[in-house]
């Protein structure tokens, strides 16, 4: 999911299924709201994004 993609979500409410894997192998997932999106940059190009996510639902956690 691209950034411009993220914003129009946040904007618009809509609740998503997103899925989390992280570097050990567990996987978080369920239904979310975004409720913050920020993105920031400096003059090397290095772009920063960040969002905030409020659990909509079930949410399903997967051990590695």
């Amino acid at each position: 999911v691209g950034s411009p993609l993220f914003a129009k979500m946040m904007f618009a409410g809509s609740i998503n299924n997103y899925r989390f894997i992280f570097s050990n192998g567990d996987i978080v997932s369920g239904p979310f709201l975004i409720t913050s999106y920020q993105r920031s940059g400096n003059v090397t190009g290095t772009e920063v994004y960040s969002i905030s996510l409020e659990s909509a639902g079930a949410i399903i956690f997967t051990a590695a």
